[in-house]
């Protein structure tokens, strides 16, 4: 949850296609962006408090770790 009070969550699709996602309210009803499509399992979130960013942190199905960030309006990996 960020200062707002709004809910930041990273997910994934552990019973079908295992994407990474992730979910927020913070621009009103909730919305789910996929950040990675090839997919993996144990997805991490942390948000950067001087500007709001979202950092994912996963494991591919492969065993590699993957990281990701939201600033500049997209996701970077």
């Amino acid at each position: 949850m960020d200062g707002a009070g709004k809910v930041h969550l990273a997910a994934n699709a552990y019973h079908t296609d295992h994407r990474i996602r992730y979910v927020t309210n913070a621009g009103g009803p909730f919305v789910a962006e996929t950040v990675d499509s090839v997919g993996g399992t144990d997805p991490k979130i942390a948000l950067v408090p001087a500007t709001g960013e979202a950092v994912l942190l996963w494991k591919t199905d492969a065993g590699e770790l993957r990281l990701a960030r939201n600033g500049g309006g997209g996701w970077a990996q």
